[in-house]
């Protein structure tokens, strides 16, 4: 059955239903890439399972271009995903060499949107920096002591609100990768059109982007502690690899990725809309 675009914008639970819709039709199109992209993300940690300590006499310089590299494929996998899932929107027939080629065509834009998402969010992080190492220099010349509490909680209220507007700034510059692949702009326009798209739309923004990968985690949590795997899930402690336990993250990882992909391109076909523009997948 052929995808059918929304042509008002959506609820949340619409655009999930949606976003699923267009994963369940581009199935059998994105798995294959979404299988060779996980593989290639958890690269280290099989190689860490076959050579264990050896892998600390690579000096770590090498360690470094060698994740490089893993990042730049991954990118160059996870941009041709997106553009077989935007064909399968578009009903535009496209075999799988021109996916890649079309993917590594937009690879230099995209990395240079990335770089300066990067510099934008490092600016604003070393503010929080500079809060931070004003707040320590008081705690050290005694000006505030940890038992004022009040104090404490007013001189951290600033780094908090610095958090929030870092996490915020992440969110407005999150779709500038679909709109370089999906609608072919440049770095700068793609950058400022993904922060139009979202301003006013944070909060929905934010509840569908996560949804994929909070049901992701409670399916790690799940085999984690039902079938006794060491799955590293997020920030826990990294240890006691086993094959079984990286193979079934590897495949479920294969499994949801593609779902993040297709909210992502969902929600910007939405955003369009509510924007009154019009949308990529409109010929």
């Amino acid at each position: 059955m052929a995808y059918v675009p929304a042509t008002g914008p959506e609820t949340t639970k619409q655009l999930l239903d949606r976003s699923l819709h267009l994963y369940k039709t581009a199935f059998h199109k994105i798995f294959p890439i979404a299988l060779a992209l996980a593989i290639l993300a958890f690269t280290p940690r099989m190689l860490a399972l076959v050579y264990g300590a050896k892998l600390h006499h690579f000096s770590l310089s090498i360690n470094q271009l060698a994740q490089l590299l893993l990042d730049l494929l991954s990118m160059i996998f996870f941009t041709a995903m997106l553009w077989d899932m935007r064909c399968v929107m578009t009903n535009d027939q496209e075999n799988l060499i021109k996916d890649f080629k079309k993917s590594l065509k937009k690879i230099p834009l995209i990395i240079g949107a990335s770089v300066v998402e990067t510099a934008i969010l490092l600016i604003s992080t070393l503010t929080l920096f500079t809060m931070y190492f004003i707040f320590i220099r008081l705690f050290t010349h005694h000006f505030v002591i940890p038992a004022d509490r009040f104090k404490v909680f007013l001189l951290t209220l600033p780094m908090i609100f610095q958090v929030l507007f870092n996490v915020f700034i992440f969110i407005l510059l999150l779709f500038y990768l679909p709109i370089i692949v999906a609608e072919n702009k440049g770095i700068f326009i793609a950058l400022l059109r993904s922060a139009k798209l979202v301003w006013g739309n944070v909060w929905r923004v934010l509840k569908l982007q996560l949804t994929p990968w909070f049901i992701y985690s409670l399916w790690l949590i799940f085999f984690k502690n039902v079938f006794g795997l060491k799955i590293h899930i997020y920030f826990f402690a990294l240890n006691n690899l086993s094959w079984s336990a990286v193979i079934v993250h590897l495949l479920i990882f294969a499994l949801f990725v593609p779902w993040s992909a297709a909210t992502l391109l969902v929600q910007l076909h939405d955003l369009e809309l509510r924007k009154k523009l019009k949308p990529f997948d409109q010929k």
